[in-house]
């Protein structure tokens, strides 16, 4: 005798809600409690449906009482009430092969493979469409598609056991059915494999035994990932489920999906889509959300614009009785400002195929870096190609770099200066120290790792997960160990790493730069100048390009080179190209000084001896702004402070010494003192 329920569930699930599409976060909770309970008692055995209050007293038990009927979504019900499906010729070639695995004699279980937001729920919609009008084989005329939600599943279980009895439970019913397809999807959830989350719950067993049973149909959706997973996990998976892949829909095709979206989407939020705005949409999310997929990044960007320009637009309560005419519209600019926000770059930063910023890209990089114009033309020229979609491989990063050059001639700063001009902040550039990871366990402190309970994040893999969009550094790259260099020739390449946990790490929307000491792979260049290398002709620096690349062979294997954009030998830097590195440092101070309305002076001998004092063969330029902080900006605090509001200050040069006065420093009867002042004396 079955034993009583400690709680009657109700009867029956609420009502279909109106535009469903199997995605139940529009769906109540009501109607599920207490299933794990009325259904599948511990004591039915295998998971028989137990006696229900609204059980047909005169045949088998109503639909209420099955768990399809209580947990089921009825995808058919749900086709006919949509108007938003696209055109069934776009995945014309995937459901002919859905159709003709299911209407096998044996084996008729499909799982369609591919990555979130690609479509696969919408091909079962299809078919379900297809069903509907009578555009299937005989065998499957009439039929209904059945999705169990796996949500609703977890929702429902009481004790141990009971997420394997329901799902055996809707296994059987189905299999039992005539009329029923059951779909799974995430089929990989059901089999307990989650990605990183381990889960105690898995109805393998039972999909396995079910899949054998010539009456069930069964279809499922699972990433490629994860699919991968179950199927080392569970090697029956590749016997008895047909894989169909469903590729992603070209740029023509997306836009044909996101019209039939648009409406309904408009609606809505309240707002107008213009036509400019779904093409936006497609074009932007290809450009700058490589790590994503087509339609899914589309729709989502789209959603994103609609819900950013109705919160912005106050419409008053009157809103409701506004006519079409009076909907704000959705335009081009409003896309590039939501896609802004999603990827942290600002609007003037994303190119639209006529960027001034891109045209003035160079401009901006020589503000900051001096002395390497042709560096500072190679790179802006990658950056222009890649990020105007024109690059023939356009998964692989914005850029890669190698910079040659001593220390102090500008790498890291043109790097610094890329993070700002392109992505639109400095703190977007992460920088790694090879020296770190040249030992065993570099790779791996790189890409993170996960074996048993250890599970160690990677350093370079939660930077590049976090900011996508961002600049990223190998500083000293001849020093990283071998292993390192392999898995960087994937990236360079293919523009993707999967880390030790198994998730792919996209650097499509990167731009990847390699800093390497001159001294450490070609000994003796640096004779050639005082500070970099010397002013070459042609000849002389193409044959220092070579000897470069030759050296980094030495380190890495051949092929690593073929990844690389650009070699760029950095060259010395004159005096002419000092001098202008130290006013870059006094313009800052400048900008400061004139939020309080102090005009700052310095003059040529003063720049000559902050280069004299602040320059060396072993550091170069490096520092050259603490020289500048040591004897400008540290005297001249205490200055201000010592002679309280003045208009103007005048940095002169006396007997090879810094000064700093007040006033244009013309007039002898100016107060001044130096830095090496002492204070009592200037009091």
């Amino acid at each position: 005798m079955m034993r009583e329920p400690d709680a009657p569930g109700p009867v029956g699930l609420p009502e279909q809600a109106e535009g469903g599409s199997g995605a139940e976060a529009d769906r109540s909770m009501q109607g599920i409690e207490g299933v794990g309970d009325v259904l599948l008692t511990p004591g039915s055995p295998q998971g028989e449906p137990s006696e229900s209050p609204g059980a047909d007293s005169e045949g088998g038990p109503s639909e209420g009482t099955t768990v399809l009927g209580r947990l089921g979504v009825d995808l058919s019900e749900i086709t006919g009430s949509r108007g938003d499906l696209p055109d069934g010729d776009l995945w014309h070639s995937e459901l002919t092969q859905i159709k003709e695995i299911l209407q096998r004699r044996h084996g008729h279980a499909a799982v369609l493979i591919g990555p979130d937001g690609i479509g696969k729920q919408t091909v079962v919609l299809l078919l379900a469409q297809h069903i509907a009008e009578g555009k299937v084989p005989p065998r499957l005329l009439g039929r209904r598609i059945i999705e169990l939600p796996f949500y609703r599943v977890v929702g429902s279980v009481r004790e141990p056991g009971d997420f394997e009895r329901i799902v055996f439970t809707a296994l059987r019913e189905a299999a039992a059915d005539d009329g029923v397809i059951l779909f799974l999807s995430q089929i990989t959830s059901f089999m307990g494999v989650l990605g990183r989350q381990k889960s105690f719950m898995s109805a393998a067993y039972a999909i396995e035994l079910g899949c054998r049973q010539p009456g069930l149909y069964l279809m499922g959706s699972a990433a490629p990932e994860l699919y991968r997973e179950a199927s080392r996990a569970l090697p029956w998976c590749g016997k008895v489920l047909t894989r169909v892949d469903i590729p992603e829909p070209s740029r023509t095709a997306s836009i044909g999906i996101l019209e039939h979206r648009a409406d309904a989407l408009a609606e809505f939020h309240g707002v107008k889509i213009e036509p400019e705005a779904i093409e936006a949409v497609v074009d932007l999310s290809m450009a700058h959300v490589k790590e994503r997929v087509l339609p899914g990044k589309a729709l989502e960007l789209l959603d994103r614009a609609a819900s950013k320009l109705a919160t912005s637009t106050d419409r008053g309560a009157a809103d409701g009785a506004a006519g079409e005419a009076d909907l704000p519209s959705l335009r081009y600019e409003h896309v590039a400002d939501a896609l802004a926000d999603w990827i942290g770059v600002p609007p003037e930063k994303l190119p639209d195929g006529g960027s001034e910023e891109l045209l003035l890209l160079e401009g901006h990089l020589s503000v900051r870096v001096k002395g390497q114009d042709h560096c500072i033309r190679k790179v802006a020229d990658t950056i222009r190609v890649s990020m105007l979609g024109l690059d023939a491989r356009p998964t692989r990063p914005n850029g890669v770099f190698l910079f040659v050059g001593p220390p102090g001639v500008g790498k890291t700063e043109l790097a610094q200066a890329l993070a700002k001009e392109v992505y639109g902040s400095e703190d977007l550039l992460f920088k790694f120290n090879m020296a770190q990871y040249s030992e065993d366990d570099g790779l791996a402190r790189l890409t993170g790792l996960q074996l048993g309970d250890v599970d160690y994040p990677g350093d370079l893999s939660s930077a590049v997960l976090a900011h996508p969009h961002s600049v990223i550094v190998f500083d000293h790259i001849e020093r990283a160990h071998r292993d390192v260099a392999v898995m960087l020739m994937q990236v360079f390449r293919q523009g993707f790493m999967t880390d030790g946990r198994g998730t792919k790490v996209h650097f499509s929307n990167a731009t990847v730069v390699m800093t390497s000491n001159s001294e450490n792979i070609v000994p003796g260049m640096r004779d050639e100048g005082a500070v970099g290398f010397a002013s070459l002709d042609m000849k002389q620096h193409e044959r220092h390009v070579q000897e470069a690349r030759d050296a980094i062979e030495e380190f890495f294997p051949a092929e690593f080179m073929d990844g690389i954009d650009e070699v760029l030998l950095f060259d010395q830097l004159s005096d002419e190209t000092l001098r202008g590195i130290v006013n870059v440092h006094l313009d800052d101070i400048r900008a400061r000084l004139a939020l309080r309305d102090i005009t700052l002076n310095v003059t040529d001998g003063a720049v000559a001896v902050i280069v004299e004092k602040g320059h060396s063969r072993e550091y170069g330029a490096r520092n050259l702004g603490r020289t500048v902080e040591g004897l400008v900006l540290k005297p001249l605090a205490r200055f201000l402070i010592t002679h309280g509001a003045v208009d103007e200050v005048t940095v002169r040069a006396i007997e090879g010494d810094i000064e700093v006065c007040e006033g244009s420093g013309s007039s002898s009867s100016i107060l001044a003192f130096t830095d090496e002042t002492p204070a009592e004396e200037k009091t």
